[in-house]
C-alpha cells in the first residue's frame, strides 16, 4: 500500500482567504516579518492503487480545477525543496476529524519572511 500525499492549493492569481487570515493572525500576533502566507489542504490517502487513480482522485474528489491545483506525491517524496518554511498540523483523528471516516486530514501552510 501506498500513501498518496493531495496538496491542493489556490491557481496562481486566486483568492486565498485561509492565507490572508493566517497573515493577519501572525501580524496581529507580533509577527511582522511574514510577507505572505500561501494555505494548502492537505489530504493523505494509504491505496493500493497507481497514479492514473490518485490523479481521478484528485481531479473528481479533492480539488476544484477551475479554481485550484493538486500536487500528488508519495509521502516519502513530500519533503520541500524550494527553501520555504513549512507547517504541516495533522489534526488527531476523533479529536478533530472532519468526519467518522477521515484516518487523517492536514493544513499545510507556507509562509515566506
Amino acid at each position: 500500500m501506498a500513501i498518496w500525499r493531495f496538496c491542493v492549493s489556490p491557481k496562481q492569481g486566486e483568492d486565498d482567504p485561509s492565507g490572508r487570515g493566517a497573515l493577519a493572525t501572525l501580524r496581529d500576533f507580533g509577527i511582522e516579518t511574514a510577507e505572505s502566507v500561501a494555505s494548502s489542504r492537505l489530504y493523505l490517502i494509504e491505496i493500493d492503487e497507481g497514479e492514473s487513480t490518485a490523479r481521478r482522485i484528485a481531479d473528481e474528489l479533492l480539488c476544484d480545477p477551475l479554481i485550484e491545483t493538486c500536487e500528488i506525491t508519495t509521502q516519502a517524496s513530500s519533503a520541500p525543496t524550494d527553501g520555504d518554511t513549512v507547517l504541516e498540523v495533522y489534526f488527531k483523528p476523533g479529536v478533530m476529524s472532519f468526519g467518522s471516516g477521515a484516518k487523517t486530514v492536514s493544513h499545510r501552510t507556507s509562509v515566506r519572511s
